[in-house]
């Protein structure tokens, strides 16, 4: 598996990682730069080479995925048998910097219902990070033409067309979450059961559907950041 594929498969899984990239080579050493491993909690997927550089690597990437708030790091290696290396010596005799770049889990939102707010909003929170997810039950609604303003977007965009229970795909998209708030967070269901809805904020009291997605964005943004705090 490629490390892009390794990257998706996380993303898809909702799983924290963290990519490893040799991001220096000076003399000799095991791979080349530029060579990548993808390591999540309980696998990895390519190689840095080997040996003590990648299992050090590994161990750092996941004391970095316990992390609250990890940030990138660059670790310097060399590569001769005059260093204590913690796990056995490499004597290829360069040395190797390695990048560890955070591989946070996206955050995902749902919008049920595409009309004039819900298109506005997703046209703000397209340019977000996110998977984004719009649910509707009319399927001219969520016509390619009508969707292609959010062509460009940043975010990874999920079009559900639900006929009949849009709360079908609501299902689907949290049971995992309620499952991992109980069981790794320790929440009750009266706890999970009070999660609320983001609606906007209530100085912003204009009707226009721009001004509504604004409101609901902001929200919804101001949310997360607290939330990572």
């Amino acid at each position: 598996m490629t490390w892009v594929a390794a990257v998706a498969r996380l993303r898809a899984r909702r799983e924290s990682g963290v990519l490893v990239t040799v991001a220096t080579v000076r003399g000799h050493a095991p791979r080349d730069a530029g060579a990548k491993l993808v390591v999540g909690q309980a696998e990895t997927w390519g190689s840095i080479g080997g040996g003590n550089v990648e299992a050090v690597a590994i161990d750092r990437a996941r004391e970095m995925m316990a992390a609250s708030k990890p940030e990138p790091e660059l670790i310097d290696f060399a590569l001769n048998d005059k260093v204590t290396n913690q796990h056995g010596v490499q004597c290829c005799g360069g040395t190797v910097s390695v990048l560890l770049e955070p591989l946070p889990v996206v955050r995902a939102v749902a919008i049920f219902g595409v009309g004039h707010v819900g298109l506005e909003l997703a046209r703000i929170l397209a340019r977000q990070d996110l998977d984004l997810h719009l649910i509707d039950t009319r399927a001219d609604i969520l016509a390619k033409e009508r969707l292609d303003v959010l062509a460009d977007a940043v975010a990874q965009v999920h079009v559900h067309h639900t006929p009949l229970l849009p709360e079908e795909v609501l299902a689907e998209l949290w049971v995992r979450f309620r499952k991992r708030l109980a069981t790794e967070g320790g929440h009750d269901e009266a706890t999970i059961d009070r999660i609320k809805t983001p609606i906007g904020l209530a100085d912003i009291t204009g009707k226009e559907p721009a001004t509504i997605a604004v409101s609901v964005a902001a929200d919804l943004l101001r949310t997360f950041e607290t939330e990572g705090s």
